[in-house]
């Protein structure tokens, strides 16, 4: 029988579960599936489902190839297939930003992105809109468009805790409307 300790209580972290050899489940077989395609990919699960260690180990996976999957399902077949292959990785969680309004979301996801372009030296356009961080955004992955992988943790945040105020909720949807079509 597995030792009890070794199960993880609130770990969301894939590489702080492997590092400390706590329990995993190994489906990354079918995690493979899906990243194979390498197209855009929603993936909805209800609350506590695990949704953010699923989008830490994708982080994992296209950052550092098969470091942290020894021994797991997927180490093989991506070994193969993408011959070890690493992506530059644009995590956002939506949820870790503080912002009472979607001009101050996306200014804060501006600046996210503006750091990993200045680290990057995209050449940056000029947004001509009200909102800037889909501009910056599409200025990233046009840099390297194969090498670019983009994650977003908790993207209906700002809906859900709009619910209450409709108005609110509405300029929420119309700006997430904008930012996920870049």
């Amino acid at each position: 029988m597995p030792n009890p300790e070794r199960l993880s209580t609130s770990n969301n972290r894939f590489e702080d579960l492997r590092r400390s050899n706590q329990i995993y489940v190994d489906h990354t077989d079918l995690l493979y599936e899906i990243v194979r395609f390498k197209r855009p990919s929603f993936l909805s699960r209800p609350r506590r489902f695990g949704k953010s260690l699923l989008i830490s180990t994708l982080e994992s996976l296209f950052s550092n190839g098969t470091e942290y999957f020894k021994g797991l399902k997927i180490e093989k077949l991506w070994n193969e297939k993408e011959q070890g292959r690493t992506y530059k990785v644009i995590h956002l969680d939506f949820s870790s930003m503080a912002y009472t309004s979607p001009k101050d979301f996306d200014l804060k996801i501006y600046e996210i992105l503006y750091k990993l372009a200045t680290k990057l030296d995209v050449d940056m356009t000029d947004p001509k809109a009200d909102y800037k961080a889909d501009t910056l955004l599409k200025d990233i992955i046009s840099s390297d468009s194969s090498n670019f992988v983009l994650l977003i943790d908790e993207y209906d945040y700002p809906l859900t805790h709009s619910l209450e105020n409709k108005e609110l909720f509405e300029s929420y949807r119309q700006y997430l409307q904008g930012l996920f079509g870049a």
